[in-house]
């Protein structure tokens, strides 16, 4: 019988030992074992080294592979019979059998990898697009629609067979959007939409250090599974576009030149690069947490984490020249804020094309600037659906008949309150109509509107469309409007309130600006930016007595 000795042995032979993605070529080696992995049907191989070695943890970092990653491979095949019993007792520990249409099968599958907290859940896809009842729902859909080249009826008749019947408004109302809008949307989104959204089902963490520590935790089966240095270089290059992605941003009409910008994770929002020595240090931070963790891995007494040579070799300065590099290469031309149809919210980020409201991702290209005003998302959807009350309020208000009547209602009853009135008459119209606050405040704006505009239909109707027009996260329209009038008739007011809705999205030039006789020979790049980049710019008010 063997006999266990008191002491370890002061020398432990054994092969040198790689999984890599190629057939091996190199004469020290020779392949034992081949295997396909499920995302995307590529093919793995098991290398083993021809010659005796002493030390090292080799074999213990391709055991610890199969154990974090056999769920991954299918179709293993090979004659060496550890590996051969390593994978078939591992393979029977996971949990294989998955929830969801077929279609999704190679995205859950990534995820499961992706995240720690998904390794036990049978259908991630599902778990992020109901999270926070649809918070990341739509970059998800957009994404999806992206990566599969899809029709979006067709994901939505998919989608209906997987979700709960709760989102079967916001659906429906995506299969009604345009095929136009819907490639426009969609341009920018990938499967890393996929991944930052999977990766964000937490609370957001107050510092960056948590981040990171949570980034690295997550990626843990990843990186105790790297056996090569290229392997490492491959693993931070994908965290680093997956969680703070950088990109050349060039607005239009700025008279500036391209930004790089880097996605602020904390804030959710675009932050220009001042200097290179910012991405430099986010590069640096996540190595140190790399680092760090493999340290505790070994005093904790985990094998099979990159050994010390490949950790030394590592060189950050090249990987962080090499994503300055394509991102300037890319160069990719984006318009930050001026997405037609979305606007960030207190709550949210705003698709008026759906009325969904949900969670911000990059590849909306949205800064930190947002509206004044917050709305419940789901109320939002009760607001926007076609037989609310509050469209059939909205057509009665703008109705030229309705307007006259109104007026010739004031002149006869003599109310005491315009409002009083209004509401009157709103009954008559629509007899089981309930005033909550959003028909409460729908009417005081269209009393004060007619008071302002002198109870005139055109004039009032023209207001109407000025608001409308920058009620639009952009400009594009290049409208100017110029008011003017009597002193203390509303101009100042009306742009305070704008003010205060608007919220980042207004600014306030100096009139100054715009005076005759104020050209300058030099290039005002400041003013053009702020002038086409504001969702609405109170340009001068004029003033005549």
């Amino acid at each position: 019988m063997p006999v266990a000795a008191p002491f370890d042995p002061l020398y432990q032979l054994h092969f040198a030992s790689r999984i890599t993605d190629k057939p091996n070529e190199s004469s020290d080696y020779e392949d034992v074992a081949t295997f396909t992995y499920k995302r995307d049907n590529t093919v793995g191989y098991f290398c083993k080294g021809r010659k005796l070695l002493f030390g090292g943890p080799h074999f213990l970092k391709c055991y610890h592979y199969f154990r974090n990653n056999s769920f991954t491979m299918e179709n293993f095949q090979t004659n060496n019979h550890a590996l051969k019993m390593w994978f078939e007792r591992l393979i029977r520990l996971t949990p294989l059998k998955m929830e969801c249409p077929p279609l999704f099968q190679s995205i859950n599958q990534a995820l499961k990898e992706d995240t720690v907290m998904f390794e036990n859940d049978q259908n991630p896809l599902k778990t992020i697009m109901q999270y926070n009842n649809g918070y990341y729902f739509l970059p998800m859909f957009y994404a999806l629609v992206k990566h599969y080249s899809m029709k979006t009826n067709v994901l939505v008749d998919i989608l209906k067979t997987m979700l709960d019947t709760e989102f079967y408004p916001i659906l429906n109302r995506l299969e009604q959007v345009h095929e136009n809008h819907m490639a426009a949307t969609i341009m920018d989104f990938t499967i890393n939409t996929i991944y930052f959204c999977g990766n964000n089902l937490y609370d957001r963490p107050p510092t960056m250090r948590e981040k990171l520590d949570r980034i690295v935790q997550d990626s843990s089966r990843a990186i105790l599974s790297v056996c090569t240095n290229e392997q490492l270089h491959k693993l931070i290059r994908n965290i680093q576009q997956r969680h703070f992605p950088i990109s050349v941003l060039c607005l239009c009409n700025a008279l500036k030149k391209p930004n790089r910008s880097y996605w602020n994770f904390l804030s959710e929002s675009w932050q220009e690069v001042t200097a290179n020595v910012e991405i430099h240090d986010h590069m640096t931070n996540l190595w140190v947490a790399i680092r760090t963790f493999l340290q505790t891995c070994r005093e904790s007494g985990v094998n099979g984490g990159p050994d010390d040579q490949i950790v030394e070799k590592f060189h950050l300065p090249s990987l962080i020249s090499t994503i300055n590099s394509d991102s300037i290469m890319e160069r990719k031309t984006i318009q930050m804020d001026r997405h037609k149809w979305f606007i960030r919210l207190k709550d949210g980020m705003l698709d008026v094309l759906t009325g969904h409201i949900g969670g911000t991702v990059p590849e909306l290209y949205l800064s930190d600037r947002k509206l004044g005003i917050q709305i419940p998302r789901a109320q939002l959807m009760k607001l926007l659906s076609e037989d609310c009350p509050l469209r059939q309020l909205y057509k009665i208000l703008i109705n030229k008949t309705f307007f006259l009547r109104y007026l010739k209602q004031l002149f006869l009853d003599q109310t005491d309150h315009m409002l009083d009135t209004l509401r009157e008459m709103i009954s008559e119209e629509i007899t089981d109509i309930a005033f909550d606050p959003y028909a409460l405040s729908m009417l005081h704006f269209y009393t004060h509107l007619c008071k302002y505009m002198s109870f005139e239909h055109d004039m009032f109707m023209f207001m109407l469309d000025v608001l409308a027009s920058s009620f639009i996260a952009t400009n594009y329209e290049r409208k100017f409007f110029v008011f003017k009038g009597i002193t203390s008739n509303g101009k100042s007011k009306l742009f305070e309130l704008l003010g205060k809705v608007f919220g980042g999205y207004y600014h306030n030039i100096q009139s100054d600006n715009l005076k005759p006789g104020n050209a300058s020979s030099n290039a005002t790049p400041e003013l053009a930016s702020l002038c086409f980049r504001a969702g609405s710019s109170r340009w001068k008010s004029w003033k005549e007595n």
